[in-house]
């Protein structure tokens, strides 16, 4: 049977680390290697950890150098075939690591699985992120639908492609996937796993860094660097509407205006149909 090795990284995180906990341990598949990494935290963190100890597979906790060298700590402690990252703010459905299994075992040439995420704030959801099937087309201006929470890989997509990069703090997932991606390795959307985050009110320097960063990896890539550049601030806009219908708006109206922008950049990363 194969395993799952779920990874939790976590710093000062003792508002929503047991319902993360909880949700990870609840995962319908039976083998499932569970991996959390601490960063020394001392709030309260490490005692929520010490409740679910028995159930956790690997536990580590002392300093690090960011969040792309704490997921790395957790991918070189994996022992499974497949695994998942899966942060303090983020919550899993039950079912998503046996979703994940079946469609890679159905599938060997897909290197890994994606589903939908839920935006929440303050406990209530206030936008969905749907899985784009098509998630390929124009990828590396931005991750689009690709949502990195709803994410479990083949394990040996990290020897091939290497690990997270530590330069990137906000960005390492859309640049390793796009490293992926790059390498000829794709994915598949799976709209039965669902995956959930708190977003805790996003702030704009944290957007715009991570735009910064994005922008940064696609450039490296080898992207077209006017597109880069014109997505770049296209991008900006949305990440100050984002902040606004999430946290001012209705989540109907906030699902409405961000839809509409998003048409509006897909129909820029396409271009002409001849990719970037």
């Amino acid at each position: 049977m194969p395993r799952v090795s779920i990874i939790t990284v976590c710093y000062n995180a003792a508002a929503t680390l047991e319902r993360t906990i909880t949700a990870v341990l609840a995962q319908t598949w039976p083998d499932l290697e569970y991996i959390v990494i601490d960063g020394g935290s001392t709030d309260g963190t490490l005692e929520i950890i010490r409740r679910y100890r028995d159930r956790i597979t690997v536990f580590v906790s002392e300093k690090d150098e960011g969040i792309s060298d704490a997921f790395n700590k957790g991918v070189r402690r994996a022992t499974g075939d497949y695994v998942g990252i899966v942060n303090a703010d983020d919550w899993p459905e039950p079912g998503n690591a046996t979703f994940a299994v079946e469609d890679l075992q159905a599938d060997p040439g897909a290197a890994f699985v994606f589903g939908d995420l839920t935006l929440h704030r303050n406990g209530k959801a206030v936008y969905r992120h749907n899985g784009d099937a098509g998630y390929e087309a124009g990828f590396g201006l931005s991750m689009g639908r690709l949502n990195h929470p709803t994410v479990i890989c083949r394990l040996e997509m990290f020897e091939r492609v290497g690990l997270f990069d530590t330069r990137y703090s906000v960005a390492m997932d859309f640049d390793w996937l796009l490293r992926l991606h790059k390498s000829g390795f794709r994915g598949l959307y799976d709209p039965r796993i669902q995956g959930h985050m708190e977003t805790g009110g996003v702030s704009v320097r944290l957007m715009h860094r991570a735009l910064r960063e994005s922008r940064q990896a696609a450039l490296a890539a080898g992207l077209s660097r006017s597109r880069v550049w014109v997505f770049y601030w296209l991008a900006s806009f949305k990440a100050g509407l984002r902040i606004l219908v999430e946290t001012r708006l209705s989540y109907g109206l906030a699902q409405w205006l961000r839809q509409s922008l998003f048409r509006s950049l897909e129909t820029l990363k396409k271009g002409d149909g001849s990719g970037v």
